[in-house]
């Protein structure tokens, strides 16, 4: 399984309109997860209160995209990479996985690499999202 744990603040969502995630960034999601087969995660905190929770899936929705799980909540947690990772010990399948955020708190210092950052003022572009297929798709180099 391919998976993709997703912030919404500075991600798909760079305006001050609490409710309003951009269509124009979700459309580069759902690229993302037509063309590496991705799972969604949630790890933002729209995860924590049910009705954020309910208007990203609702948005997301109306896009065609789903989410399959979200990190878990835990008062023990205060760093997010701490929270991803306990997800991905959880979920033995995860062959190859990415983070995609506008803060640095969600890289693993163990897996730097899989750590995309995104500005908040731009959130998950055309680039960062071609970015993000050639991490799922590494070239096989030939040697002879």
């Amino acid at each position: 399984m391919r998976v993709l744990f997703l912030d919404i603040d500075g991600v798909l969502r760079t305006t001050g309109h609490i409710d309003i995630l951009e269509p124009a960034l979700i459309l580069n999601l759902k690229r993302i997860v037509e063309e590496a087969k991705v799972e969604i995660v949630l790890s933002s905190d729209w995860r924590k209160k049910f009705i954020d929770r309910q208007m990203v899936i609702d948005q997301l929705g109306f896009f065609g995209l789903k989410l399959f799980d979200c990190t878990s909540v835990r008062l023990s947690h205060r760093i997010r990479w701490c929270e991803i990772q306990e997800w991905l010990d959880e979920h033995k399948e995860v062959e190859r996985f990415v983070i995609v955020d506008d803060d640095e708190d969600a890289r693993i210092p163990d897996n730097p690499n899989t750590f995309f950052f995104t500005d908040w003022k731009k959130g998950l572009t055309k680039e960062k999202a071609d970015e993000i297929i050639k991490f799922f798709f590494p070239k096989i180099e030939k040697h002879l």
